[in-house]
């Protein structure tokens, strides 16, 4: 069948694109988050190369992680554990997107940045 080529991933199949739709979509939003950083970054004047590094590490660990469930999710019947990590991060990339997007100077809407804001005030309680 064909292949479906992702620039920093390397050659995915189709039928495992197919299969892990969460997966995959979880490598476009980390792209997507990747790419809006690093513009707030530049626009802001605040372009680290350690700050991007880190960040990159960050990525890399998900991924590691995402195969990890991908991998274990076949052996634990009745729990999609690929599903329900991929979503989680996927959520994430979201959450980064919104600040990343607001750092660039974009409008975001009420709903969101109240959302925003108490996933900020949560995420210091813990």
């Amino acid at each position: 069948m064909g292949k479906v080529t992702v620039t920093f991933v390397g050659p995915i199949s189709h039928e495992w694109a197919i299969s892990q739709p969460f997966v995959l979509t979880w490598i476009v939003l980390a792209a997507l988050d990747l790419a809006l950083g690093t513009m707030a970054a530049w626009v802001r004047r605040e372009i680290s190369s350690a700050v991007s590094w880190r960040g990159m590490m960050r990525k890399c660990g998900t991924m590691i992680l995402l195969a990890m469930a991908v991998i274990v999710d076949p052996l634990i019947p009745n729990v999609n554990v690929a599903i329900i990590g991929a979503t989680a991060f996927c959520l994430t990339e979201c959450y980064s997107i919104l600040e990343n997007a607001g750092k660039l100077g974009i409008k975001i809407p009420r709903p969101f940045r109240q959302a925003l804001a108490k996933l900020g005030k949560d995420e210091d309680k813990g």
